[in-house]
Order: structure tokens, then sequence, then C-alpha cells
């Protein structure tokens, strides 16, 4: 949850300082929101219960960090963005951030797996189809 909530805020923080970037918004002002979008800063599980609403916990975070911000920042706020387009960049930001340990885990799967396959590979067992038993087949072959 916390992580989501630091990658959707993330998210709203990397717009405004773009914006700030091309002149669309004060430096101050993208200062501002990166500094109030720390996800310990917010009531994820409050999120979660407002969210059921909109069917989006963007909805909600938006409003609780235009609070944050202070009232010179916050018209700047998710300004030009939707909130999938924020959930979206959210979610592909934990996915970025969790790949590395996902792809180790899989890679020790794998190998895992392989050793099993290897092992078993004249290991007798029942097919089966649809809970039925089927023509034979080996445990290598299913692992």
């Amino acid at each position: 949850d916390t992580a989501l909530l630091q990658a959707l805020l993330d998210a709203e923080a990397a717009l405004t300082r773009a914006q700030a970037s091309l002149g669309l918004a004060p430096a101050a002002v993208a200062a501002a929101v990166t500094e109030a979008a720390r996800a310990g800063r917010f009531d994820a599980r409050g999120l979660a219960l407002r969210a059921r609403s909109g069917g989006n916990p963007v909805i909600p975070l938006v409003a609780d960090l235009t609070d944050a911000v202070g009232p010179e920042a916050a018209p700047y706020v998710h300004r030009g963005a939707t909130s999938q387009d924020i959930l979206d960049t959210g979610l592909m930001l934990v996915a970025a951030r969790t790949i590395d340990a996902m792809l180790a885990d899989l890679d020790r799967t794998a190998r895992a797996l392989a050793m099993a396959a290897a092992e078993h590979r004249d290991t007798p067992m029942p097919g089966r189809t649809l809970t039925q038993h089927a023509v034979p087949t080996t445990f290598g072959l299913k692992v």
C-alpha cells in the first residue's frame, strides 16, 4: 500500500516538476508539491476507503495533496492530468521499482523447477484431464 501510494505521489510531483521545467508552473510550486508528496504524510487506509465512491484512489489523493501543498501551489496539483494517467503511471513505477527483485526470484524458481524436472524426468504419474485420469505421464514433464 505504501509503495503504491508513494508511486502515485511521485507521479503527481513529477508532473508538476515537468510543468515547471516548461515554464507552466513556478519552480517553487514544483518544490512544494515534491516536498509534500511523501507517503508517510497521508492516510493510506483512509484514501482506500474514500476511493470506493470514485473507483480510483487518485481522486481522494489529489484532494489531500492539494490541501497539503497550501493555497499558492494548490492550483497546480494534478493540472492537465486524469486520475487514470496518475494511476497508470504509479502502477508502472511500482513495477519498475520491483522488477529486479522479481526477476531474481523468477530466475531462482526457474532453476529449481529445471532441477526438479530433470530429477523426475522418468517418474511416472497418472495424467489428468478435467480431474479425470488420462494417459500416464511423468512428473518431470508436469514440472
